[in-house]
């Protein structure tokens, strides 16, 4: 009966533990991802909340840019800077 109960417990800290890691990841605040990729000259540079994205390909009057990834969370900010006579 002393085994039963041993196993018992076991399984409630592990449970209890694996709880405790959940509600930790669940808490945590999302970082946001902008991560250009190599098909274009884009530049990410970030100061704080805000992301300066420059570079690009320019076509007439247009600039692209491409990314890997592009995420932002409410309070952030995505520049896009222009080059002159865009």
């Amino acid at each position: 009966m002393s085994q039963i109960k041993l196993a018992v417990s076991q399984i409630s800290q592990s449970l209890a533990a694996v709880s405790l890691l959940v509600a930790h990841i669940g808490v945590m605040p999302t970082q946001a991802q902008i991560k250009a990729d190599d098909s274009t000259p884009t530049q990410v540079t970030s100061d704080g909340n805000q992301f300066d994205i420059d570079g690009g390909t320019p076509s007439g009057d247009n600039i692209f840019h491409s990314f890997e990834e592009f995420g932002l969370d409410q309070d952030q900010i995505a520049n896009f800077l222009s080059q002159p006579g865009i």
